[in-house]
């Protein structure tokens, strides 16, 4: 890229401007395809304003950001953020700032190499001085017709929409060849590695088939074997005691909880669809990777909690409704009784989990009335609102037959 300049700007918000020479950036003309560069002159500019963010800036001065486009769309992507780039319309946009004279007269420095360093806003610690010249300036908007310039706005990736993208993905491959690398990802969606990773570790059907240091590769899964894997959670869970902090709170630890699902759970893959010996060695790779994935989304809200990363503090609540869940996929009702007794059956002897196994519970996690219905036997008459002795006699069944329980995030 040729020769620019960058100006700290004085607005209502500090920020940065970057001036890109327009002969660097390709246009689509009558006689050349999109890509094929323009004759402008190289002292013809094109503005774009920096966000705020002082991470951000030093992400930018040292050399870490990228401009990532298509035929349609460009972002501005740093390690952790992004922002998509949008035409600010045209604006008869001004940059101004003080002349030599005035600055001199005010005792401003005024050499290239002393405005390194700009009076606008101290420098952030640690950060690499640019290049390009830098100076105080202004950015001014008096409107009507002029040149345009750039800024950024902040990108955020629509779960749904990645989800969509595995979905397709998944129709024209199989195995191993359908996996995708987070780098991939980042540039398809333009946006930073750090904001892929964050959305894919919410998707539980999304696990990391393959992973080291350097990259990952993503793959989508089937809705049964993540169903599997929660499964081999609960059992997991019930065989082992459950240990616990200085504070009372119950956790496992991570290598043994992953372990302990991926063995159990290649068992079921193996009996559910593994027809030679082959079939083996891609299944202890999922398994693995389904284990992992489902461990982390069994955890207490990890945003919240400041433990050992290498620790499982598994949320009751969620285990509960993963066994719920499995009950409901044998059967699609049941009495009452009969299902806090198998319920109750398959989870640890603790005060926690036995605060689960009540239709107070059901209600706080909006099962009933959403998904499930508690009527009674003979004739329905609604929704009970306690657990007393005649909640017990009554019949639970799914909403509707042919759905599974979803859990739903408070």
């Amino acid at each position: 890229m040729s020769a620019h300049r960058t100006a700290e700007v004085s607005s209502e918000t500090d920020g940065i401007l970057l001036s890109l020479p327009q002969s660097d950036l390709p246009t689509k003309t009558k006689n050349q395809g999109i890509g094929a560069a323009t004759a402008t002159k190289v002292a013809d500019l094109v503005l774009f304003q920096l966000p705020p963010s002082v991470e951000f800036q030093n992400d930018f001065y040292g050399g870490n950001c990228q401009i990532v486009a298509n035929n349609q769309s460009a972002s501005l992507v740093s390690p952790t953020t992004s922002f998509k780039l949008v035409t600010v319309g045209t604006s008869n946009t001004l940059v101004v700032w003080k002349d030599e004279k005035e600055r001199k007269k005010d005792g401003e420095r005024t050499n290239d190499a002393d405005e390194d360093s700009s009076t606008a806003s101290p420098p952030p610690t640690k950060r690499s001085k640019p290049t390009a010249p830098v100076t105080s300036c202004r950015l001014i908007q008096p409107g009507g017709s002029g040149a345009s310039f750039l800024i950024g706005q902040p990108h955020t990736i629509d779960p749904a929409d990645l989800f969509q993208w595995f979905e397709q993905r998944r129709r024209q491959y199989s195995n191993a060849a359908g996996m995708v690398s987070t780098s991939t990802l980042s540039n398809l969606f333009q946006t930073s590695t750090m904001e892929i990773q964050t959305v894919l570790s919410k998707l539980p059907n999304i696990v990391a088939i393959q992973q080291s240091e350097v990259e990952q590769y993503w793959q989508l899964v089937p809705d049964e074997e993540v169903l599997l894997g929660q499964r081999a959670l609960t059992e997991y869970v019930l065989e082992e005691n459950m240990l616990q902090d200085n504070n009372g709170n119950a956790f496992l630890r991570m290598d043994d909880v992953t372990n302990g699902i991926s063995e159990r759970l290649l068992q079921l893959l193996w009996d559910q669809d593994a027809k030679d010996i082959e079939q083996l060695g891609s299944n202890e790779d999922r398994s693995m990777a389904i284990a992992r994935k489902t461990a982390f989304l069994a955890q207490t809200d990890p945003s919240r909690r400041k433990f050992d990363a290498r620790l499982v503090y598994l949320d009751p609540h969620k285990i509960a409704f993963y066994v719920l869940r499995d009950l409901f996929l044998r059967y699609p009702s049941y009495a009452m009784s009969d299902l806090l007794q198998k319920w109750e059956a398959r989870l640890p002897m603790s005060e926690t989990f036995e605060k689960c196994l009540t239709v107070e519970w059901l209600q706080e996690q909006r099962l009933v009335p959403d998904q499930l219905v508690l009527e009674d036997v003979d004739n329905a008459s609604g929704i009970t609102s306690s657990t007393s002795s005649s909640s017990l006699g009554k019949v639970i069944r799914l909403a509707s037959s042919d759905t599974v329980l979803a859990w739903k995030e408070s």
